[in-house]
């Protein structure tokens, strides 16, 4: 059975990004924020051992926590939801009487001219701006219900932010310690990038019938702080984190990704193409897509003891335009692709990576 949970910081977080960190070698430690959702994974697998270390030693022979799937990931502020805000949408200034007013206005999907077009992708298609004036939100969000509005081509108008407006940037400052002597070690001081988070919390959504009871508190980042854990079950909250998939018709769709994404290909997945491909029986095509940068993907293996493998993800809010050769296949599209993981690497799927909601396209 699916559950939901709120995770609530009590104090400073801080989550590591993909790249190494030796003290003596380097004296500041980069962070990530919003954190990827293998983070919030780890730290539910961690709580489930946690209740029976025995659990933890039987691992390589029977490891039920390997049934956990991350289904939802996502903000909330106070009885609002919040999701990373689709790529394709920017921001446009406008000057008042009243002074500047910012809104958000949809990328427009058209046919570019062969001869004076320049792209590494063979494709027909690209998204431009109808004006000059305008900027990214950086860590933009934007509210569930405007995002649902998004996806059924219905909005007017969005309450969003960025969630640089959330969190406030703590920095501390250490030094490496000799374990024998108990002193401090020349030449090992170093910086850490520690967050704030001013009333923002995540909503996690997962599977795993084993965790029977869901713990009052657990440990989360690279420093181990403790976040208060409590479960979501209020239908009007949840019908905010997990929508129906808008009505769609005609041959033209977009996927947007809710969480960062693992591709074999790098940037999209490797079924898509500028050419009609098969993929789980229908027919698709790339038409366009708006993607970010690129976010790298590490961490730590407990059980042996070494560094995962680097990999870069697709980040959250990376939106693809497709068209189906079928019209017909459209009433196939929530089943292959409204809240489910498109991330291909196997693992990365029941850790809530690629996450995904079809909307329409005008």
């Amino acid at each position: 059975m699916s559950k939901t949970i709120e995770l609530e910081a009590l104090d400073t977080l801080f989550f590591r990004d993909g790249k190494p960190f030796t003290m003596g070698e380097d004296s500041w430690a980069e962070g990530i924020f919003p954190p990827l959702p293998s983070v919030i994974y780890g730290a539910l697998r961690t709580a489930y051992f946690s209740e029976d270390i025995v659990r933890f030693k039987t691992i390589k022979t029977k490891d039920d926590s390997a049934l956990l799937k991350i289904t939802s990931y996502c903000y909330k502020y106070g009885s609002r939801i919040y999701f990373p805000m689709p790529l394709d949408l920017i921001e446009v200034v406008h000057q008042t009487n009243k002074g500047p007013r910012k809104e958000l206005r949809l990328l427009k999907l058209n046919i570019h001219d062969k001869e004076n077009f320049t792209s590494s992708v063979p494709t027909s298609h690209f998204l431009e701006s109808d004006t000059n004036n305008y900027d990214v939100v950086e860590n933009g969000i934007i509210n569930s219900l405007d995002l649902a509005n998004y996806l059924a081509v219905n909005m007017s108008s969005a309450d969003y932010h960025s969630l640089n407006d959330f969190t406030f940037s703590e920095p501390k400052v250490g030094i490496g310690m000799n374990n024998d002597t108990r002193t401090a070690n020349d030449g090992q001081l170093y910086r850490v990038g520690l967050q704030r988070l001013d009333q923002l919390s995540f909503a996690v959504g997962f599977d795993f019938e084993q965790l029977d009871s869901i713990p009052a508190m657990i440990r989360l980042g690279g420093e181990g702080k403790a976040v208060q854990c409590q479960s979501i079950e209020s239908k009007k909250v949840l019908q905010k984190i997990c929508f129906q998939m808008p009505s769609t018709s005609g041959k033209r769709f977009k996927l947007y990704l809710a969480t960062p994404a693992l591709f074999t290909d790098g940037w999209k997945p490797s079924w898509m193409t500028t050419d009609y491909s098969e993929h789980k029986g229908i027919k698709i095509r790339l038409l366009a897509a708006a993607v970010g940068k690129a976010v790298p993907v590490g961490g730590f293996d407990m059980q042996k003891k070494e560094p995962k493998a680097m990999r870069k993800a697709v980040p959250a809010g990376s939106v693809y335009y497709l068209e189906l050769e079928n019209e017909t296949d459209n009433k196939r599209l929530e089943q292959l692709f409204h809240q489910e993981s498109i991330s291909e690497i196997a693992e990365s799927q029941k850790q809530g990576f690629g996450i995904t909601f079809v909307g329409g396209v005008s």
